[in-house]
């Protein structure tokens, strides 16, 4: 486990691997790396020298990628689960559902509950493997 993670809101929904990835810093925006992971992998984005997004309560960070289509689902991509670690703490217990879809086109919206240091997290919900593109990640 990466060493930010301190604690685990929930053991019983723990991935079974876990990849950070570095997200460049690009004109006011964080540029994500393609990433390919499976089902149960979770990937974890994170600011330079693994740095997560310092976030005032209320401040939003917004995720926008695309997937490389699924050949077995028609052109469409694969079902993504969102989650976040707030403050060395992985918030694991209730997925964030809304906005679950296999659209191509992937957007998500992390709104801070409280000041602290946010990184995104991404999970494989589909038994076949998840290819992204490049992402962009924004704080507004």
């Amino acid at each position: 486990m990466p060493d930010y993670i301190k604690s685990i809101e929930s053991e019983e929904r723990l991935p079974y691997a876990m990849n950070i990835f570095e997200a460049k810093k690009e004109d006011g925006y964080y540029t994500t790396p393609e990433v390919i992971f499976t089902h149960n992998a979770m990937v974890i984005f994170t600011k330079e020298d693994n740095k997560g997004w310092k976030l005032k309560k209320g401040q939003t960070l917004y995720f926008e990628v695309e997937e490389y289509p699924f050949e077995r689902s028609w052109g469409r991509g694969q079902l993504i689960i969102y989650t976040y670690i707030l403050d060395g703490k992985l918030m694991n217990k209730e997925y964030d559902f809304e906005g679950f879809s296999n659209e191509l086109l992937q957007k998500y919206v992390l709104q801070a509950e409280k000041d602290g240091e946010y990184y995104l997290c991404l999970l494989g919900a589909h038994s076949d493997s998840t290819s992204i593109k490049n992402g962009r990640l924004y704080v507004d």
